[in-house]
């Protein structure tokens, strides 16, 4: 998972994150110390569980990935695609709201939607 998300930030300059059901498991980019290995929030763990792409657009409510007592860090879901393996939603793979609060464009949720592709198909091998 590590080098998916290295090669998803080194493309985009933006920070990646890998997750399973529960946690943090890869992390490339700004954030990366504050991410990995950490708790998701309850409100991110319900994006995964709606199965389907979230993708934040200017006005939305910000979602935190990490839950508070695990970071001190204001880190936000910016672009993400669950990972389905099976039919079973396994993580998620993330790209997350820059300092600027800006958002993504299509080749960034294209990057993301792919990577939690290939993710899915090398789990099913």
């Amino acid at each position: 998972a590590q080098i998916y998300c290295d090669a998803v930030h080194k493309a985009t300059g933006i920070t990646a994150v890998i997750t399973d059901r529960d946690s943090v498991v890869a992390a490339a980019g700004e954030y990366k110390r504050e991410l990995k290995d950490k708790k998701l929030s309850k409100e991110f763990e319900r994006v995964i569980e709606e199965r389907t792409p979230y993708i934040y657009r200017i006005g939305d409510a910000r979602i935190s990935i990490v839950s508070s007592a695990e970071s001190d860090a204001d880190l936000y879901a910016g672009t993400v695609c669950p990972i389905n393996v099976d039919g079973d939603i396994i993580g998620a793979v993330i790209l997350l709201i820059d300092d600027r609060g800006a958002e993504h464009g299509k080749t960034e949720e294209k990057l993301v939607a792919m990577t939690a592709h290939l993710l899915a198909r090398l789990m099913e091998s």
